[in-house]
């Protein structure tokens, strides 16, 4: 049995948040008895107390949350990016109701956790995908699946091999960039609303270019970048790939 991080911390918060709560009105009361239904709630954040001991002495964690290789039987048409603002806003403030209805009752308290289980182990279910970018790491151990992709698309190179030209569909004017004017190459996450994409920023002398992975040649173009600049960091970029990462990286600096 595995179990994902984000539920297991869910069911810690919990238990947890309504020791601390039930503790706090107890000393506020000036260690009057607590009201039954207190008790009610005492017993219930004990449960997931000991489930979360089990499942952590037991079984096993993992926050691999959006590396499943199973067919995806419902795939959701947002991408992860935002499937993850979504599931925190609206689990933050569940979480927020549960705890302040302590002072109330134990029902709203387990109709706010009730909710807020299964609106995270929906979206971390192993065959509940998100609508996200392109597999490059499966593209690169796999062109034969991608041959369409080894076309050079936007991308022109010169047949020195000292550089490339690039136009977009977009624009009229061509820009012409050596592999030795490049400075730096950043990489980030983009949350394109119906996917998330990988955006190369691009240093060179005198301009920047911001590259998506879904731009026409993007394939031919990164091994480009890999076989040309001496220090690229193949490995750090894979890892980022791996990752829930929103923040941009270096994979390049010229020395």
């Amino acid at each position: 049995m595995k179990i994902t991080k984000t539920i297991f911390d869910l069911l810690l918060i919990y238990s947890i948040s309504t020791w601390m709560m039930i503790g706090f009105f107890y000393f506020l009361g000036e260690f009057q008895p607590l009201e039954q239904y207190y008790f009610v709630l005492l017993g219930m954040s004990s449960i997931l107390l000991i489930v979360c001991l089990f499942v952590d002495i037991e079984h096993d964690r993992s926050d691999e949350l959006w590396s499943k290789k199973l067919p995806a039987k419902i795939q959701l048409p947002l991408s992860q990016a935002l499937i993850f603002k979504i599931e925190y806003s609206l689990g933050f403030i569940l979480f927020l109701f549960a705890i302040f209805s302590i002072a109330v009752t134990w029902v709203l308290w387990l109709i706010c956790f009730c909710l807020s289980l299964i609106w995270v182990a929906f979206f971390h279910h192993p065959h509940v995908w998100a609508k996200d970018s392109i597999d490059i790491q499966d593209r690169i151990s796999h062109p034969e699946k991608y041959k369409v992709n080894y076309e050079d698309g936007c991308f022109e190179y010169l047949e020195d091999g000292e550089g490339f030209i690039y136009q977009p569909d977009d624009q009229t004017r061509a820009i012409k960039i050596k592999w030795s004017d490049i400075h730096s190459v950043d990489a980030q996450f983009v949350d394109m609303y119906s996917h998330t994409e990988i955006q190369l920023y691009i240093l060179a002398e005198d301009r920047i270019l911001r590259i998506l992975e879904s731009t026409d040649g993007y394939l031919k173009f990164y091994q480009q970048l890999q076989d040309h600049l001496k220090d690229f960091d193949d490995l750090k970029m894979l890892v980022y790939l791996s990752g829930g990462f929103s923040e941009p990286i270096n994979v390049y600096k010229k020395i």
